[in-house]
């Protein structure tokens, strides 16, 4: 972005759909592995990929496919979208692709109490709620209803 003026009306993605350079790796993702383990075992990191590499294309792509099922669930400009989810590749589409429709995020921690993700999305008036797939954050999620 070393020509990129600031413009308080570019969203986070049109800067980056403005300054992205269409070769290399957009994302390098790694959860850390033990010694003498293949991956974690860990529940909670039951994934497919314990080292990813993303290239811009690719990101790209799986923004505007997951902007595509944004709107095919009635995520409109302005919306705000709750979303309960860890730090994976995942989150980072579901940013910009929120980003890309106009939507506002409102982001919390998977590890916090249903008491609090009550709070978090009552306080706000979420009208989407988009968690990660993990029995424990389903769990509180449920409780918070």
């Amino acid at each position: 972005m070393e020509n990129a003026k600031l413009n308080i009306n570019k969203t986070k993605y049109r800067y980056f759909m403005d300054n992205v350079k269409p070769e290399g790796t957009a994302i390098i993702y790694t959860i850390p592995v033990p010694k003498g383990e293949e991956k974690p075992t860990d529940e909670f990191f039951d994934r497919d990929y314990p080292d990813v590499k993303i290239s811009y294309k690719k990101f790209i792509k799986m923004i505007d496919k997951t902007a595509k099922g944004l709107l095919a669930y009635g995520v409109k400009k302005d919306d705000i979208v709750t979303v309960c989810h860890t730090n994976t590749p995942e989150i980072f589409y579901m940013d910009y692709a929120l980003s890309k429709i106009g939507a506002i995020p409102n982001y919390i921690y998977p590890n916090i109490t249903a008491d609090e993700m009550k709070y978090f999305i009552e306080e706000l008036d979420s009208k989407f709620v988009f968690v990660l797939d993990e029995p424990d954050i389903k769990k509180n999620i449920k409780k918070s209803a």
